[in-house]
Order: C-alpha cells, then structure tokens, then sequence
C-alpha cells in the first residue's frame, strides 16, 4: 500500500504541473473526496482517489503519445493495483466542475426547457433575501419575482447536506414528473431549479391563501356550490396525478392551500409531495390504468402519512400507496369540508390510534340526519362512493369527474325548473353573456400564432406559458371580469366586459336582473357572484376530462366542436402522425374545421398527459359568432396564423438537413438563381441575414425563420438575394425534392405552406414598391404604400389594386396565386384588403402591440 501511494503521489506531483483542465479536475476531486470520507473509510478513499488518479492519467499519456508514454505503463500498473484491493470502494461524490462555489448557481432544469435559455438566476429572477416567507425542515422560504413579467413566486433554498434525505429525494421526483407532464394549475408546481456548490435553489409557485385547514377553522363548513368547485379542483388535480404515475400518498385539508385568503375566489392548490410515490410511467390508457400500473421501487409511501386520512386496506400495508387510497383521503376531507367534523374524530380530541382503531372496525362514514341532514342526496352518494371500503370499487379520479354532484348539474337543474318563465325572457341576454366569455378566452389562447410569423417577445421564455399553467382557464377569466381584484364579480362587471368584447351594447341593469333571477334575490349581494357563482353561469361551456392517451378526434373525422384546453397538454399531429405542435392550459384547438366550409378535421389532437377542457359545440359556437364578427376575425386570424406555425413546426423537425455555415458577406443565394433548396436560420446563434430586392435591403432574417421556399413551391427563379451580415451564419439546407415531399404531404400542409409563401412575396411587392418611390420601409413608408396602392380610395386594396402590386414586382406571377392570396389576407370576406388586414401581414406592426 505505502508503495502505491509513493507512486501515486510522485505520479501526480509531476502530472499536476501540466496544463489540462482534466488533469486539475481530478486533483480537486481527490482533495474533495478525502474530505468527505472519514477515518473508516481513509484506506478505501485514497484507493479510489488512486484509481480514479491513474486512470485519468493512463488516459491523458495514450491519448497524447504514440507508442505509448513508458509512465502510461506504470500508470497503469498503479491502476490495476488499486482496483484489485479488496476494499469496498466509496461512491462517487456528488461535486460540481470546481473545488470553488460557483459565483452564480448552474440552471440545473435546462435539458427539460423549451426554450433552453438556461438564463441565470439572478438574470431570471428578482430575490428578496432580506425576507423569510417560512423555514422548512430542509432550508428558507424566501418571496422573488420573474423579472420579465413580475409574477410573485417563492424561492427554496436547500442545503446540500439534506438532499441525500429520502423526503427530499421522493418530493422532488413528484416535482419532476410534474413538471415534465405540462403541471396542472391545481398543483402547486416546481418552476425551475439552480445549484451551486453549497445549495439548491427551487423556484415554487407562490400561494398565499393559506391552508384550507385554516379557513374551515375560521370560517366554519363550506357550502355545497363552495365545496363542489373546490372538490372537482382536487378530482383535477388527482386525476392529472394518477395519470401521470403519481400517488400523492398525503391528501388532507393541510395540504390543500387556496390561492387567495378570500373564500369567494380562492382555488385549490395541492403541496407537499414529501410522501408521494412515483409509479412506472408506462401507463395503460383504459379507464383504471391508474390502478393497475406497476409500482416503481424509487419510493415507497405506504408506511408514511397522516393515518388520520388512512383507508382500511392501508394499515398493516408494506406495499405500495395506491390511487385508491388518494380517492379515499379525497373523501373524508369532502367529508369535513361539508359537515365540519372529522367522520372519525367528530368531538375532535381522538388520538390517532383511537381514529385507526374506529377505520379498522367500520370504514362506512357516519351519515345520521344531525351531521349530513343538510345535504343534498347528491353530495351524500359522492361521500359514499368515494369512502367505499372495498378499493376495486371506489370511485377513481376520472370517474369523480363526472359525478352530477362534481359537475355541479343536479343543482342546475333544480334551479332552472324552479324559474323557467322568467329565465326565458332572458335567453337572449344570457347567449351575449357567454359570448362574451368566450371571447374572452379566445384573447387568452394560442397568443403566439400571427400571420406575420412574427416571433413574440415571450417565445424564447418559459415564464409566461409557465404563469398560464399556474391557474385554472375560469379563474384567469374571472380575473379579467374582475379587474379591481376584489373576489367578485358584479354585474356591472360583466355587461362591460362583455359589450367591450362582443362589440354588443349589454345593459348592467337587464344584467342584473337576470342575476337575481338565477339567485332568487333580489338584493344588491345577488350580483355580486363569487367564482363558484361565475363557474356556475357559464356552465354551458362544457367541461371535460380526458385521460393520457386518448385522441379528442383524428384527422379526417367531421368536426363538431372546438377546445379550450384548461390543464394538460395535447399534442396536435398531421394525417400522418408527425408531431406539429404541442399546446398547453389557455390554448384553444379544432376550431379550424367549424370556421372552413369543409367540416372535416385537418390534424389530430391527442392528449400528451391528462387533460380537462372546456368544450363548444357548433351550435353554440355559431350562436357566439352571430353575436360578434370581431371574434370571428380575430378566430380566423389565430386558426391561420397556427396553420403558418403547423407548416414551420413541420419543417423543423425534418432530419434530412445539411448544416451549412456562412461568414459575414458570404452571399447564400442570388435574385434570379434557379431554385434548388430552401434554407432555415438555426434556432440558436443562427445569425442575421439581409434580403435585397435589386439591390436594395427589404427584409431581414433571424434565428428560427425560414427562406427560398417560394422558388421551389411556384418553380420561379430567387426573388431575392439573401446575405450574411453576422460574423457567423448557421443554417440548415433542405434539398428540393426533400422540402416539397414535407410540404405536398398532406393537402392541408401543402395550402399552409403556399400561403406562407404568396404572403412573403406580397409583402416583398409592398416593400419594393416603397423603394421604388424613393421611401424607406418604417411604418409610415408602408401606411403610405398602401394608400398609394388604393387607386379608387375606398380604404381598401380590391383584386385588381394588389394585382398591380404583384405585378409591378414579378410580371409573370401567376394571377390564380393572386386570387389565393387575396383570399388568405381577406379575413373578413369581404372580398378586399382593409388596412387592418394589410398590417396583420407586417411584423413591424405585430411587433408594436406587444411593446
């Protein structure tokens, strides 16, 4: 052994003194590793360090000489030497690349970004460090902000010492898988996470409104509206769980948080993974694949808990924790949230053995008329089914779901039998109400897709699709009603929102009678309507749940509704099942097929993990067009602009790429060049390029865009000349007949990507016309452009004024391509480019609404 180490040591000595990076890595994981190991195991630590010594240096002489270096040989020697002790060798310490504190902490979620930015922590973030929201059993809770949307989260400070603990190992599993799936806006989710040398750094949603254990002590039992808003917020939450492979393993009324200290608004927020297991994730997408996946090994949950919320079948369990046994916890708490009382412990002083000892006798909840009198029969058969004693047979998550007490359906129609006359003088009124809802989730979804292609600020960032998923599509809508934040909503509120969407005048005082009708009070609280209130007169927008896996329809099939996807994600696919997009809580889908004459779905759309939407059905969704036309448009313009985005996606993902790289002044293409490829700026460090029409600069061209389809779709020579003006261009060439078998795939992709390009070319007509006149391209030169371009001065651009646009520009464009053209900018059909229209096609203008 003492010779081995004179080895080693002499070995290293002289080693140490090279240049390599490698070479010094390893010295600090030998000074690391011998810290780390105590006196026990000092002889199998330095034998490590030895091997791990010799082996790095074996490696670094072969690979610099040939022959090999005579001390590679002794190198070696040293290493066989110290891997054939018979000494158990300690594992690999957990170390960062330098024996030093990083100065700024390592963005250890960037593989699993979708922007892979990776930005720094504090470049991401705004910390307060001065202020300590909590301490936890593993570090701080400290408030932060996002800093590029000033959104309120909290930041968790972990030393390193405790994450070998299996708490933290099992929490931040669930985390992961969560985070992985899209999260769930029940959930109180992991947004990021950093290391450094000493600690981790988890960014959580903050929420602020407390413990729902807390407002059941200060405000008594919920009422059964209150109760089964909340309630089909945790069957949500479960169900995204469970499909996703996670058992909570802890439900109780203290790991429920609500989002906001008022009871009138606040929603669910599920914390506290800490026991959770994480199940195989390869999941069967029948009905109860939950309950039959097979158990992953990484964690066990069946001996930890709050036995107080312990089904039967749980106590004296050594195997796993089940759906089954969230189901149950679900139950007792809906349980206390009705009667106020624990079914178990209904004085409130039993100890856990007194509360395990009465589960284990009669599991069957007490339901004499003093404690669940006052509930509706409804509420009771959910308790029932959810406290079933036999597990095979209790209610899972899905099934909950669609329970009448959940879906809130047998209070709706005990109310509309109640008040039929008088509700019918208001139909009319109550069509405009949600055709202002609906607008009102059209404006939130699907914010990326312009027919500018313009790239919005917030594309390369997580943080604002992140804060959509954080809260429930109802409740952001709710927020936009109630714009003062004051947990209500009045009826003032909603005629005005609703008259500023639809474009419809909507009186505040017919809307406030119509509330009191629905309430039966006629007092100035009935129009004040808290968010079960608000859910419960919009519930004619259907909402649904569908499990991981499950196709919402195909293409080809007729369409006869359209989706607003309120947790989840769903993966929209061509004909042929290649991936075009994936969408997340907010966006909406399917409504391409109700706005086309041809009634058939153009993509699939299958749900990437479990998923609830808001489903509008043809009939209502032309109820709500008829109402207002500027919806309509503004659909049309998002289903186009996503129809851009599917095209773009599509050419993204192909693998029969060339890199190419091009040096500042390298020309790509030239005008009048035969087109043989077409050409897409990479996503990262990509470059810029200028576009020139002769001679004359009309266009740019940035990370991510895409450019010479046009020559290849219409078969016409280079419109333009394209240009490397960074140091460095990277971009990926597609040969001709490559890039045409992805474009004519379908017939769909084939329309998409013909309009991608006749916008193009309009645009490059617009902007040669601009320079022809001796202008520049601001906006003012384009404004001008297009009113110079209106001969008749109608306000608008008819077939003939932009076939002299085109024309002026390329004599021979086809006039078929006109008319196609005009029809594709013609959002309003009316047969003209209105102005508004004309700016739609310009990124500059795109760009302006966001700033």
């Amino acid at each position: 052994m003492l010779a081995l180490r004179q080895v080693v040591t002499a070995r290293f000595v002289s080693l140490s003194s090279q240049p390599s990076s490698k070479v010094r890595s390893l010295r600090c994981m030998s000074v690391l590793s011998s810290q780390s190991q105590g006196t026990e195991n000092s002889r199998s630590s330095l034998l490590y360090t030895a091997s791990l010594i010799v082996a790095g240096a074996s490696a670094y002489y072969a690979s610099r000489t040939s022959p090999p270096h005579p001390d590679a040989v002794v190198w070696s020697e040293a290493r066989n030497a110290a891997l054939e002790e018979p000494y158990p060798l300690p594992p690999l310490p957990n170390l960062s690349s330098s024996c030093e504190p990083r100065k700024e902490p390592r963005n250890v979620m960037l593989h699993r970004m979708r922007s892979m930015k990776g930005r720094g922590l504090t470049e991401k973030y705004t910390i307060d460090w001065d202020t300590v929201l909590g301490e936890g059993a593993y570090g701080m809770v400290y408030p932060a902000r996002v800093a590029a949307t000033g959104e309120k989260v909290a930041l968790k400070k972990i030393s390193r010492r405790y994450t070998n603990s299996s708490g933290f190992k099992t929490e931040t599993d669930a985390l992961l898988r969560i985070y992985d799936n899209g999260g769930h806006p029940n959930i109180s989710g992991l947004r990021d996470m950093y290391e450094d040398h000493s600690y981790f750094y988890l960014i959580l949603d903050l929420v602020s409104g407390g413990e729902m254990f807390e407002h059941l002590i200060h405000f008594g039992a919920y009422s059964e509206a209150d109760a089964a808003r909340l309630i089909q917020e945790v069957a949500s939450a479960l169900a995204f769980l469970h499909g996703v492979g996670v058992v909570h393993a802890d439900l109780k009324p203290e790991n429920l948080l609500l989002s906001t200290k008022n009871r009138l608004d606040g929603t669910i927020k599920m914390i506290d993974f800490g026991c959770a297991q994480i199940r195989d994730d390869e999941l069967d997408h029948s009905k109860n694949s939950t309950e039959q996946a097979t158990p992953s090994t990484t964690s066990s949950a069946a001996s930890t808990g709050t036995t107080a919320y312990w089904p039967k079948e749980r106590f004296g369990n050594d195997g796993e924790a089940t759906p089954a046994m969230d189901m149950w916890s679900v139950g007792v708490i809906l349980y206390i949230m009705l009667t106020g009382v624990h079914p178990f412990d209904l004085r409130g002083l039993s100890t856990d053995e007194e509360i395990e000892e009465r589960i284990k006798a009669d599991p069957s909840p007490p339901l004499d008329h003093h404690l669940v009198g006052h509930l509706s029969e409804s509420a009771i058969d959910l308790i029932k089914k959810l406290m079933e004693k036999d597990p095979n047979k209790r209610l899972t998550a899905y099934e909950m779901l669609q329970h009448p007490w959940v879906r809130g359906e047998t209070a709706l129609k005990e109310k509309i039998q109640d008040s039929d006359k008088k509700l019918s003088r208001f139909k009319d009124l109550r069509s405009k109400l949600e055709a202002g809802m609906f607008a009102v989730l059209v404006s939130q979804g699907n914010e990326g897709a312009t027919m500018s292609e313009a790239r919005s600020k917030h594309d390369d960032s997580d943080d604002r699709r992140d804060n959509k998923g954080t809260h429930n599509i109802m409740q952001r809508a709710f927020a936009i009603f109630d714009a003062e934040g004051r947990g209500f909503v009045t009826s003032d509120d909603l005629s005005r929102i609703a008259s500023e969407r639809t474009g419809t005048l909507i009186s505040s005082s017919d809307t406030k009678e119509f509330l009191a009708t629905q309430s039966g009070d006629i007092s100035s609280a009935a129009s004040n309507l808290s968010l079960s209130q608000f859910n419960k007169l919009f519930s004619g927008l259907h909402q649904k749940h569908f499990p991981r896996g499950h196709y919402i329809f195909h293409a080809g099939d007729d369409g006869d509704s359209m989706y607003f996807l309120s947790s989840g994600k769903v993966e929209i696919q061509t004909r042929k099942g290649q991936l075009v997009s994936i969408l997340r809580s907010g966006d909406f889908f399917g409504e391409g097929s109700l706005l086309e004459e041809h009634r058939g779905r153009f993509t699939s759309a299958k749900c990437a993990t479990p998923v609830d939407v808001i489903e509008i059905k043809r009939e209502d969704f032309d109820r709500y067009l008829t109402t207002s036309s500027k919806v309509k448009n503004d659909l049309k313009v998002r289903w186009r602009g996503r129809q851009l985005q599917y095209a773009k996606n599509l050419l993204r993902l192909q693998k029969n790429i060339i890199p190419r790289t091009y040096t500042k002044g390298e020309v790509v293409y030239k005008e009048g060049d035969p087109g043989t490829s077409m050409f897409r700026v990479d996503d990262e460090d990509g470059g810029e390029l200028h576009v020139s029409h002769n001679g004359t600069l009309v266009h740019k061209y940035f990370p991510g865009d895409s450019f010479g389809e046009s020559s290849l779709l219409f078969k016409r020579p280079r419109s333009s000349t394209v240009e490397c003006v960074s140091d460095v261009c990277r971009l990926s060439e597609m040969q001709a007949e490559d890039f045409l078998a992805v474009a004519e795939s379908t017939p769909e992709m084939a329309a998409s990507f013909r309009n991608i390009c006749r916008k193009r070319l309009f645009k490059k007509a617009v902007k040669a016309y601009s320079l022809s006149k001796k202008r520049g391209l601001t906006d003012d030169d384009l404004v001008k452009a297009f009113h110079e371009s209106d001969a008749d001065k109608s306000g608008s651009l008819n077939l003939d004024e932009v076939r002299q646009l085109m024309h002026r520009m390329d004599p021979n464009f086809p006039i078929e391509e006109i008319v196609a053209l005009l029809k594709f900018v013609d959002v309003d059909e009316d047969g003209q480019v209105s102005f508004e229209e004309f700016r739609r096609l310009f990124r500059q203008f795109e760009e302006q609404k966001e700033g």
